[in-house]
């Protein structure tokens, strides 16, 4: 059973999915709010439970991403990187500052960065100072769409099992 705690946290990710969503979904803006109430949070994570029971899993129709999700914290030193990057899409990061700010140890962060770029998913000028490479920019971008598709498919499910408890 979730725990409070869980179910909270994902509630914030969700609304802040949702409020994206339903600039082209409108009809899930009502759930933006009706996620502070926990008995839609628990609806909401039930539906989004059966679409991941059914097989869905987002780095499947992404492979080129399983290199950063099968490693600890490797999506977020991803998801790092492409958001904390200058214009040119440069970005200062540190094992040591990556590792405090995920919680994993030094050498996981050295490991993985050494990896990245040895596989070829970053580029780097100087220590310190990396850019995700544009393939992998795109499959970010990918996984990111994928995100919010199944958050709009998780609102309709949502939607409309309330509205057939309604018409019962």
């Amino acid at each position: 059973t979730p725990t409070a705690k869980f179910l909270a946290a994902n509630a914030e990710r969700w609304k802040a999915q949702l409020a994206i969503v339903a600039r082209i979904f409108p009809e899930a803006r009502p759930l933006v709010q009706a996620l502070e109430d926990p008995g839609v949070v628990g609806r909401y994570a039930l539906v989004q439970g059966r679409t991941y029971l059914s097989g869905v899993r987002m780095n499947a129709y992404v492979p080129p991403l399983n290199f950063f999700t099968d490693r600890n914290a490797g999506l977020l030193v991803l998801l790092t990187l492409l958001t904390d990057a200058d214009p040119e899409g440069w970005s200062r990061a540190s094992a040591a500052g990556l590792s405090k700010r995920f919680h994993v140890s030094r050498t996981h962060l050295i490991t993985l960065l050494r990896d990245a770029l040895q596989a070829g998913h970053l580029e780097r000028r100087e220590e310190n100072l990396y850019r995700v490479t544009r393939a992998m920019r795109d499959a970010a971008e990918e996984f990111i769409a994928g995100v919010y598709i199944v958050s709009a498919v998780t609102a309709r499910g949502v939607l409309a099992e309330a509205s057939d408890r309604r018409a019962a």
